[in-house]
């Protein structure tokens, strides 16, 4: 007994994580009638495998003290409750911090989580230690995804009204022909107009208020790496599509475009009006600093890994499958994310608007991207413009940037 006892506590400092080595030493001691010593033993091979509660209940050795082994759970659940909720809601503040991830939202773990946070003081000890012994591997699992799923930012403005569109059904009256008096071989037929009614859907603008509008900001992910013109440094989230009218709007009460429609980008903003739209965002967000991109962190999301003039390639007269500009706009502006995508999933990085960047060169600020009203050549990768700060014209917009 004594060389079990020594060999058990060899392979526990061998090798702290054995559960096994604990739940024997825990077994050993049940048989010397030791049920003091044991039951710490047990909590310890419990910490590692929920199994070994099971395995207690089941075992030979315990069974004499059904009693005092049930008392000891029921302590234990309590105690790892209370030792967990904390470290539960950590977990959970950090995975929602991204407030929603539209591939891994509805996962099973967030949902265990979120309940055990509200009623888990009554779970069995069992299915507490499920959420609780895969609590770092669901965080490390999540953020690994994070890292190459395009996420969803909901950002909450107050009260203002806002100008939306609704269908609505009516009667209407019209006129219709009706044959009173059939014709035959020489003479015509007579016909009369006659009143009818029928049930039409028609749209009309309406002005709605509501206690709390919710802007949803989609985003995409940009690894740390570094391209041929310049180096981005760390991880950051660029804005799938440019800002729309909606959501400035939404955060700003006006909208100053030419073109409206709300999925279309907002436009004649300057330099100085997209930094008053990103500080009165962030007065809003409680969980991210927002910004305008670099204007190499915009540059090498736009090349998504290439080298080459855009970046689908070199063949120019693809570009019609990934921009809106002078050959295919029609003279105008069009609705975000129509377009193919590059490679790293951003909409619109070619065309549409030219959209503002942040320099750090002289004067501070640039343009990328081309637009609607640019020719191909204007549209690629590398192509800027340095404009005065309060420069705004009906093809120039944003998008946004954080870096997690």
């Amino acid at each position: 007994m004594k060389e079990a006892l020594a060999h058990t506590k060899k392979a526990k400092i061998l090798h702290p994580a054995m559960g096994e080595g604990f739940f024997q030493a825990s077994k050993i001691q049940m048989a010397l009638g030791d049920v003091e010593s044991a039951l710490p033993m047990l909590a310890k091979a419990i910490d590692r495998d929920s199994f070994y509660a099971l395995k207690a209940a089941g075992d030979g050795d315990f069974q004499p003290y059904n009693e005092k082994l049930r008392g000891f759970v029921e302590a234990l659940r309590k105690e790892k409750y209370s030792q967990s909720v904390q470290k539960v809601k950590a977990v959970l503040d950090k995975l929602t911090k991204f407030e929603l991830a539209p591939d891994v939202a509805d996962n099973n773990e967030l949902r265990l989580m979120r309940a055990f946070l509200s009623e888990g003081a009554n779970w069995p000890l069992l299915d507490m230690l499920n959420v609780v012994h895969n609590l770092d591997n669901t965080r490390d699992v999540f953020l690994d995804s994070f890292k190459s799923l395009p996420i969803v930012m909901r950002i909450k403005a107050p009260c203002r009204s806002f100008d939306d569109r609704e269908t609505y059904t009516e009667q209407e009256s019209y006129y219709e022909d009706v044959v009173v008096k059939p014709g035959g071989f020489f003479k015509k037929s007579v016909t009369e107009k006659q009143q009818k009614t029928r049930m039409v859907t028609k749209t009309r603008s309406v002005t709605k208020s509501s206690s709390v509008i919710e802007i949803l900001f989609e985003f995409c992910p940009v690894s740390a790496g570094s391209f041929m013109m310049g180096t981005n440094e760390k991880d950051f989230y660029l804005g799938r599509y440019p800002v729309t009218q909606q959501q400035w709007e939404a955060v700003m009460g006006n909208n100053p475009s030419h073109f409206k429609g709300e999925r279309l980008p907002v436009e004649t903003v300057s330099y100085d009006d997209c930094h008053t739209f990103i500080k009165t965002l962030n007065t809003l967000s409680s969980k991210q600093l927002y910004r305008l991109p670099t204007e190499d962190e915009w540059e090498y999301a736009c090349r998504a890994g290439s080298i080459s003039p855009y970046y689908f390639g070199d063949d120019q007269t693809r570009l019609g499958e990934y921009a809106w500009y002078n050959s295919n706009s029609a003279g105008k502006i069009h609705p975000v994310g129509q377009k193919k995508p590059n490679e790293w999933g951003l909409y619109d990085m070619a065309g549409n608007v030219w959209e503002w960047c942040s320099a750090s060169v002289s004067p501070g600020r640039v343009l990328r991207g081309g637009s609607w009203r640019m020719g191909a050549g204007d549209c690629r990768s590398a192509i800027l413009l340095f404009p005065p700060s309060n420069y705004c014209q009906k093809d120039v917009g944003f998008r946004l940037a954080f870096v997690p």
